[in-house]
């Protein structure tokens, strides 16, 4: 019984100084690390107090297994991401990306607005339509452009 009174308050403690979301599981796994290193403590003998007292000891203090525990915990989460192909692009390639999108919006735009005035002044139609898409094209293309570059720099990216 004093055995367990010890591994719960040394499990309690550890859990404390974890953040929120590292403490999910972090319970059952400390408790089953201490018990698998208190039966190999023991040997051939029932695990005692002095056994339980040698394992926590050797585990260190609960501030130093909180610190690891955390880092474990990080490495996993980093580890996670990594396979899940989770990969954060930098300011520089989403710039990048949105200028060449931007760009080929304007090129799309000055074809549809060229494909338009000849259309109409040679009397093939007599539809504004492809002046119109253009035109739109061209006023996104602009606009998109400026913001989502006032919007990277105004979150400090």
């Amino acid at each position: 019984m004093l055995i367990e009174k010890k591994i719960n308050a040394y499990i309690h403690n550890v859990i404390v100084r974890l953040p929120l979301y590292a403490r999910n599981g972090a319970d059952q796994d400390l408790r089953d690390m201490i018990y698998e290193m208190l039966d190999d403590y023991a040997g051939d003998h029932e695990p005692d107090i002095l056994d339980c007292r040698d394992v926590l000891r050797d585990l260190g203090s609960p501030a130093e297994m909180a610190e690891a525990y955390k880092q474990s915990v990080k490495l996993e989460r980093e580890r996670n991401r990594e396979q899940e192909g989770v990969r954060k692009l930098t300011n520089e390639q989403l710039l990048h990306i949105m200028s060449t999108v931007s760009a080929v919006l304007m090129v799309v735009a000055a074809l549809l607005i060229g494909f338009g005035l000849v259309a109409v002044s040679v009397k093939l139609t007599s539809s504004m339509l492809p002046l119109f898409i253009g035109a739109v094209l061209a006023l996104v293309s602009v606009t998109g452009r400026g913001f989502s570059q006032r919007e990277l720099y105004s979150r400090g990216m």
